[in-house]
């Protein structure tokens, strides 16, 4: 497995069969190095290496996107602090081309821009459908949903409305594209 933005790097991977991480990014960077890997992978012989590409995201499903940010939003305000103080932001603001610069870098604001996949279980359907669209396809959904930025329980119940209403919605999405 490996997460890496360097074209030697994607290569090694896609020749060699390895997982390849993209984590947190638009879909048009995802798109691009979605192709690249494709394309080195078949010249090297596997079939349907777009399996092995691997997209983190920021999920919490709720029952509106106003629920899931009044649930979350004290938690992420504050670990932004620390990351806006760490560079954190900087990079997200810069990769998702936001209109905005870190400091003013509010939750709902990257919310809005994409970045924190919050709302109703059909909402996020249609936002991973629509990355996975754009983004060229990928094998693996890696939810990042660990950090403790609501009761346990409210991250459990998203996650069962994750496995219960959004991944019936994706099952049939399969990267199986050509170059």
């Amino acid at each position: 497995m490996t997460a890496t933005e360097t074209d030697p790097m994607i290569q090694l991977a896609a020749e060699r069969g390895y997982t390849l991480v993209s984590a947190h990014e638009p879909a048009d960077v995802l798109k691009k190095k979605a192709d690249k890997y494709l394309r080195w992978a078949k010249a090297a012989g596997h079939r349907h290496p777009l399996k092995n590409l691997t997209n983190a995201r920021f999920v919490y499903v709720a029952d509106s996107k106003k629920q899931g940010m009044d649930d979350l939003r004290p938690a992420v305000t504050h670990e932004m602090d620390f990351q806006r103080r760490r560079g954190l932001l900087k990079f997200m603001c810069s990769a998702f081309h936001l209109p905005f610069t870190p400091e003013e870098a509010t939750f709902d604001a990257m919310v809005e821009a994409g970045v924190y996949n919050v709302g109703d279980p059909d909402t996020i359907a249609e936002r991973l459908k629509r990355i996975y669209d754009e983004g060229g396809g990928f094998g693996t959904l890696l939810i990042v949903t660990g950090k403790d930025w609501a009761t346990r329980e409210k991250r459990a119940r998203s996650m069962r409305l994750f496995m219960e209403q959004v991944a019936p919605q994706l099952r049939d999405l399969e990267a199986t594209r050509e170059a």
